[in-house]
């Protein structure tokens, strides 16, 4: 809970898809949230999550100057439910500038 987690968002193929502020960004559940994303291709999911504090003091390996952060490894999606994953293929990503969108 000391950890301050303030914003979420999630990617669908690298470009952002929804983003959130965080429900409880001081408790053990940050936040909780269900989606339901409709597909046509297969694609793949992250998520990341920052903070708007510093670490809190006591960490080991953390500088207390550097804001909280996170990402999830991807999610593979079967959207055309054929049964296999097959990659999107390279793209530029959709990212904007800054941290809140």
């Amino acid at each position: 809970p000391s950890v301050d987690v303030s914003w979420v968002y999630l990617f669908v193929n690298c470009d952002l898809a929804y983003s959130w502020e965080a429900q409880a960004p001081f408790e053990v559940i940050k936040h909780e949230q269900e989606l339901r994303i409709t597909l046509e291709e297969d694609a793949w999911v992250t998520v990341m999550a920052f903070g708007d504090d510093e670490m809190p003091a006591g960490l080991p390996n953390y500088d207390p100057r550097v804001t909280p952060r996170v990402v999830t490894n991807p999610i593979y999606l079967d959207g055309d439910a054929d049964g296999s994953w097959t990659a999107p293929g390279g793209k530029t990503c959709l990212i904007p500038e800054g941290r809140r969108p």
